[in-house]
C-alpha cells in the first residue's frame, strides 16, 4: 500500500512541475531593406542597383519555469527557439554569445501571465548568415545588420513580436462554449422563451 502512496504522490509531484512550467508564444512580422552592389545586377549596364524589400518573419517559443509576474534569466529561463525565414538559434546559442561576449544578458520578462520583454544579444557568423552579424531584442522589437561581403551588399532587418494564441487556449474556449451551450438546450423552453405581455402563447 505504502508504495501504491509513494507513486500517487511522485505522479502528482511531476504533475505539479509541468504545470507550473509556462509556454510562451510569439509571432514575428517585420522586414528590411537590402543594398545590392553592382555585382548583384549584372548584366544590367545600369551603374548602381535599386534598394529592394526582404521579408522577416517568425516564430518565437519562450519556456519559463512558472508563469508569475517578473524576470527570468539563468536557470529559470527553460527555452527560447526562434525560426524565421533568415535566421534560427536557440538558447543555447544565446547564451554561449553571453559567456563569450559578455554583456548585455539575456531575459524575459512577465507581467499579467504575457510576455511583456525578451531582451537579449545573439552573435550569428556564416554559413547562418553570410557574413557576422548580432541579432537584438529589446522589449517586443528585435533586428539586425548584415554587413557587406562576398560581393553582396548589406542588408538591415527589424521586427515585431505579438503574442500567438497556443491550441490549448482555443481548446478551452471551445469547451467553455460547448458547456453554455449544453447548458441552455438543457433548460426548460419556459425558461428560454420570452413571453409578451397580452399575448396567449
Amino acid at each position: 500500500m505504502k508504495w501504491i502512496t509513494g507513486a500517487v504522490a511522485s505522479l502528482l509531484w511531476s504533475a505539479g512541475v509541468a504545470w507550473a512550467q509556462e509556454t510562451f508564444l510569439l509571432g514575428l512580422t517585420g522586414g528590411g531593406v537590402h543594398l545590392p552592389v553592382v555585382t548583384e545586377c549584372e548584366p544590367q549596364p545600369q551603374p548602381s542597383c535599386p534598394p529592394t524589400n526582404v521579408d522577416w518573419t517568425g516564430t518565437m517559443r519562450i519556456v519559463t519555469e512558472s508563469g508569475a509576474d517578473g524576470v527570468y534569466t539563468g536557470d529559470r529561463l527553460l527555452a527560447l527557439d526562434f525560426t524565421s525565414n533568415v535566421v534560427n538559434f536557440d538558447l543555447a546559442l544565446i547564451r554561449a554569445s553571453f559567456e563569450f561576449f559578455g554583456p548585455p544578458g539575456y531575459s524575459v520578462t512577465l507581467a499579467g501571465n504575457q510576455v511583456v520583454s525578451v531582451d537579449f544579444a545573439v552573435h550569428l557568423t556564416p554559413p547562418d548568415l553570410p557574413a557576422e552579424s548580432v541579432v537584438t531584442f529589446s522589449h517586443l522589437s528585435g533586428g539586425f545588420d548584415v554587413p557587406l561581403s562576398h560581393r553582396l551588399g548589406p542588408t538591415f532587418y527589424r521586427g515585431t513580436l505579438a503574442a500567438i494564441p497556443e491550441p490549448a487556449t482555443w481548446t478551452l474556449l471551445l469547451a467553455g462554449a460547448t458547456v453554455l451551450v449544453a447548458w441552455r438546450r438543457s433548460l426548460p423552453s419556459s425558461q428560454i422563451e420570452r413571453r409578451v405581455p397580452g399575448v396567449e402563447s
